[in-house]
């Protein structure tokens, strides 16, 4: 149950396991694995040596099973020489399986085109369900935007199953047996294409978090009683998940931020707001107060959420913010965000010399006459232009009217994060606008040299 990290050997920065690219410098490791012990190889290249899991005893856990499959299979392959096919699935599991290993799962297995991913074994986030349908998402958007595009149909169960190696002295696998999988199984069966089907058990652990439609209840192979099933929509915005609750007392909290927002709107220049407590204080609740008053005296609010495993470039808390900014969907596509970047520039509030930048910041391909030029500037100042045209986006903004940016859960930050933040502190500081930042005491990043 413990989390492993490994050092990238170019920069120090710690790499969770599955990732494949260090989101400080974009070093790629030289090869990962989701469980073992790092060390450094004599020419300083980062490892993670792997563990055998196919060896572990059996033993009981609470998992988060997720089948993915390739919607309409049959038919493109009917239409392709088998070397084509292959490519094709070859295209697809790279997409599913980098995506399941950046949000803290395990791929179990591929069984043609479909392929089973579980999430808290052998090792236990504590919030397997939510990194499990976050990872969903993110492989409907990673395959609508391959070209061709492709299309899956998800299905997504949780309870408690016997994770082993299982097998014989000839071949041996670590995998999971129970309910769930099935369920999980049965579940994909029954979405459509592009869907997510979950089980109640997954809806109601994660459900503010997300947006969801009650599906009937259904009938599934093998369970004798009617199923609840809720399909995945999107991502639910900060007012809704903290509106959840109703509000109590915190009257001294609220007088400090209506104090900082008053000085704010007199000075036409803002602060940094630091809302740091234990878990499950109202930190979120908090911020929903925050966002009723600021609504009320004519401000705009943007939120962000700093989550603890990767949810891939672009959509970040950072990425997330780029695209509140923007006035964009969450899960918007490559051609929205292609233009939400042309409006942004036509309008000036930003320079056409931050269009690569921008670009980066929206996880969009570079034009073509625009790569070699990016491709060609180093990490340094790659980070510097990007944070550069956040600047710009915040006091753009704030010229029509104050912003107020909350990023939430900072203690989960990496490196590359906690920088942003400081340079919208500087930001912040010199337009009428305010950073609001929630973290916890243990974990917390923001230390005295941040602050200073």
């Amino acid at each position: 149950g413990t989390r492993l990290e490994v050092e990238c050997a170019d920069c120090g920065a710690s790499i969770s396991p599955g990732n494949h690219f260090c989101s400080s410098c974009d070093a790629r490791l030289q090869s990962a694995s989701e469980t073992g012990a790092s060390h450094k190889n004599e020419s300083g290249d980062a490892r993670i040596l792997p563990v055998d899991v196919s060896q572990l005893e059996a033993e009981r856990r609470e998992v988060t099973v997720l089948f993915a499959d390739l919607s309409g299979f049959t038919h493109m392959s009917s239409q392709l020489d088998p070397e084509e096919t292959h490519a094709l699935l070859n295209r697809y599991f790279g997409v599913l399986d980098s995506i399941v290993g950046s949000h803290g799962g395990r791929i179990d297995k591929h069984i043609g085109d479909a392929a089973m991913a579980v999430f808290g074994a052998p090792i236990s986030h504590g919030n397997d369900p939510q990194r499990a349908v976050y990872a969903a998402l993110a492989i409907h958007s990673a395959l609508a935007s391959l070209s061709p595009p492709l299309i899956a149909h998800i299905g997504i169960a949780n309870g408690t199953v016997v994770a082993s190696g299982t097998g014989s002295d000839e071949h041996r696998e670590y995998t999971v047996i129970g309910d769930s999988v099935n369920l999980a199984a049965r579940l994909q069966d029954l979405a459509g294409p592009g869907e997510t089907l979950v089980s109640s058990s997954v809806h109601d652990g994660v459900e503010r978090f997300f947006k969801w439609l009650p599906v009937r209840e259904t009938t599934i192979k093998g369970i004798s009683d009617p199923v609840a099933v809720w399909r995945l929509v999107g991502t639910e915005d900060g007012e809704a998940r903290g509106q959840a609750f109703r509000f109590v007392g915190r009257e001294s909290e609220l007088a400090q931020f209506e104090g900082a927002l008053d000085s704010c709107l007199r000075t036409r220049s803002g602060q940094v707001v630091l809302v740091r407590g234990e878990p499950g204080i109202g930190k979120s609740r908090l911020l929903v107060e925050f966002r009723l008053r600021a609504l009320d005296r004519g401000a705009a609010f943007h939120t962000a959420l700093v989550l603890d495993f990767g949810a891939g470039r672009g959509k970040d808390a950072i990425g997330a913010l780029v695209r509140s900014l923007l006035d964009l969907p969450q899960e918007s596509d490559e051609p929205a965000r292609t233009a939400a970047a042309q409006r942004a520039i036509t309008s000036g509030a930003i320079d056409e010399n931050h269009r690569p930048f921008l670009y980066d910041l929206l996880d969009l391909s570079q034009p073509d006459e625009l790569r070699s030029v990016y491709d060609a500037m180093d990490r340094h100042a790659r980070a510097a232009g990007k944070q550069e045209a956040l600047s710009r986006l915040v006091r753009s903004a704030s010229r029509s009217s104050p912003v107020i940016i909350a990023i939430e859960d900072v203690h989960w930050a990496d490196v590359t994060t906690i920088s942003y933040l400081a340079s919208l502190a500087l930001t912040v500081a010199q337009c009428p606008s305010l950073l609001v930042i929630t973290t916890r005491p243990d974990g917390d990043p923001l230390d005295r040299g941040w602050r200073a």
